[in-house]
């Protein structure tokens, strides 16, 4: 009599993966004016960074952007990543698409929630949210903040 052999469980083998979320908040104090990246003076930009514990591997799933303004002037945002995983750029940015939703008197507020599939190693990865504004008069009162979850492994 043959023995029946059991169906593989995706992921069995697979080192136990360890949950991670990280969230970070910039206030209007935290945007500058002719930062590096992008090098422009009609934009401020606030760096995040999220970090990453030594030795680990970040894979990012869900990343939520939320930039709450008292002004309807445009946001632009985008993650860099730096990663030895096979098939990777050493350095890896990525767009992320806002939607504007305005709340009225003057007030917007811009959001992303993406489902992503990103791979840090590292010290972290940084977020840039730039804001088109020609001063800080104009820039006004912002919070921004950005919430990354996903889980780490040795790679």
């Amino acid at each position: 009599m043959q023995q029946a052999t059991q169906p593989a469980i995706a992921g069995m083998n697979a080192p136990a993966l360890a949950p991670f979320t990280f969230m970070k908040t910039a206030k209007t104090k935290d945007f500058n004016f002719n930062q590096p990246h992008p090098p422009d003076p009609a934009v401020a930009t606030a760096i995040l960074n999220v970090p990453i514990p030594s030795g680990k591997r970040l894979v990012i799933q869900f990343v939520t952007v939320d930039v709450a303004l008292q002004a309807q002037i445009a946001v632009l945002t985008h993650l860099t990543t730096n990663s030895t995983a096979q098939g990777s750029s050493p350095v890896n940015d990525h767009q992320l698409l806002l939607t504007p939703v305005p709340l009225g008197h003057g007030n917007a507020q811009w959001i992303c929630s993406e489902d992503v599939e990103l791979y840090a190693d590292g010290a972290e990865v940084s977020f840039t949210i730039g804001i088109q504004a020609a001063n800080a008069t104009e820039l006004g009162t912002v919070e921004a903040r950005v919430t990354v979850s996903g889980h780490l492994v040795t790679p």
